[in-house]
């Protein structure tokens, strides 16, 4: 399709017209299409597809998406990671182009390979979708299914090692995992030259890895999570390929895709230079985190209700006052067994406007449709955690687990009254216990 559109110059008060050459592809997330954690996506699976992208001529090019879902969009430089959505990221939307659609516009240049990818706002979605390119030629956009565009020829070295999941392996509950427990190994990864690596598994069993930036937390399993991976290789293999740089540290968490599976397996390690891999019972290796906290409670039909921000239903919800006696930086997941959802606010919270004072929110980020909230507490102020639901009029059981640089101090509001909460109301002191580590072991 040929567009012209009308440029308006204002030093002769007349128009020209500029000729866009527009084409269309169109295709569909499904549940078999690939999925990964999209770069700042709250969720554990997000559908996508990915094309190659390249254009005759340099010049400005729109990217617009047209779909009754939710779309996301990326753009990428050279090469796509699905196990590292940063690297190589030129620009990135979700609504620019009204209802719920993206649009990316962005100059590009004729001798690079570009890729568009086509994810979704919230995970778990599927459905058609189409996208519009506009731009002085036209665009060629290829549908690719490449593991990942990384150069095979990087891969002059490997690193073979060989273990086993047993029943006397600790468990975890990661994402997607519907509360069951898995057994897992723990990897600490370093690599002495920065560059694209590429972690294979062979084994009978259906296994599913994870790489992690710095530290990996069990109970946490999305704090510093880089990528996972359970199908890319086929055959139940997990394929994990993305660039290390040899200043980091990494851990390489290797469970399976089933509950309560045990088995042998090897792991192949590719790259530039040989891989150093040690197994490692470390239980937490977040640095910093040293003290958890926990909070027990319980939503029930005499709790107070409130109105979530767009939304009309009502939603029982307990108000926690927080405080912490060292500043830092705090997490806080729920553990339940429903859809939760969590809102933190400085100083006080006023539930007929809850927009008010609100630090952060979230809904999906611990896994399992548990929220999991960080932020920066400082000593001496006073912080108000409110436990809800995604959906509403549900009751259930309140566990919360808080880690930072210090012991959580966690109270509640003894009032089911509708009026604001903050430092002043009538408190009760709730559970309070701290783990502490030693050479990062519980003791």
């Amino acid at each position: 399709m040929v567009t012209a559109e009308p440029i308006f110059n204002s030093a002769n008060q007349t128009f020209s017209f500029h000729v866009a050459l527009i084409n269309t592809v169109s295709s569909e997330l499904t549940a078999s299409s690939r999925a990964y954690i999209r770069y700042q996506g709250d969720g554990c699976k997000f559908y996508f597809e990915a094309f190659q992208v390249t254009v005759p001529t340099i010049g400005t090019y729109s990217f617009s998406s047209n779909s009754n879902i939710d779309t996301f969009g990326y753009i990428y430089s050279g090469s796509f990671f699905p196990t590292s959505p940063s690297a190589n990221l030129l620009a990135q939307d979700d609504q620019s182009a009204g209802n719920n659609q993206f649009q990316l516009t962005i100059i590009l240049q004729s001798n690079v390979t570009y890729y568009l990818v086509v994810t979704t706002y919230i995970s778990n979605v599927t459905g058609p979708y189409s996208v519009t390119v506009s731009g002085p030629q036209r665009a060629n956009l290829i549908l690719t299914n490449m593991t990942s565009t990384a150069n095979a020829n990087s891969y002059a070295f490997s690193t073979t090692v060989l273990s086993a999941l047993t029943n006397s392996n600790s468990t975890l509950t990661r994402c997607e995992g519907y509360g069951q427990s898995y057994y897992y190994q723990t990897f600490q990864v370093t690599v002495s030259t920065a560059g694209i690596y590429k972690f294979i598994s062979n084994s009978s069993i259906d296994m599913l890895g994870y790489i992690y930036k710095d530290g990996f937390s069990p109970i946490s399993v999305t704090t510093n999570l880089l990528a996972y991976d359970d199908v890319n290789a086929g055959s139940s293999r997990i394929l994990l390929v993305l660039p290390l740089q040899s200043t980091t540290t990494y851990y390489l968490v290797v469970t399976t895709y089933s509950a309560n599976v045990t088995g042998p397996y090897a792991l192949i390690i590719s790259g530039p230079q040989r891989v150093s891999l040690v197994l490692t019972s470390i239980t937490l290796s977040i640095t910093g985190f040293t003290i958890y906290s926990y909070y027990s409670s319980a939503l029930t039909t005499s709790s107070p209700t409130f109105k979530r921000s767009g939304f009309y239903s009502n939603y029982y919800y307990e108000a926690i006052k927080v405080t912490v006696p060292r500043t830092g930086l705090y997490y806080f997941r729920s553990n339940t067994n429903v859809d939760t959802y969590g809102y933190l606010y400085l100083n006080n919270f006023d539930p007929s406007s809850i927009r008010t004072n609100q630090i952060t929110s979230d809904d999906d980020s611990g896994g399992n449709r548990q929220f999991q909230l960080s932020s920066s507490l400082s000593f001496g102020q006073i912080y108000v955690l409110v436990f809800t639901t995604y959906s509403p009029n549900v009751v259930t059981d309140i566990s919360i687990i808080a880690w930072g640089p210090s012991a959580t101090m966690f109270t509640r509001n003894s009032s089911n009254s509708y009026g604001r909460i903050n430092g002043g109301f009538t408190l009760l002191t709730i559970v309070f216990s701290a783990c502490m580590l030693s050479n990062g072991l519980f003791v």
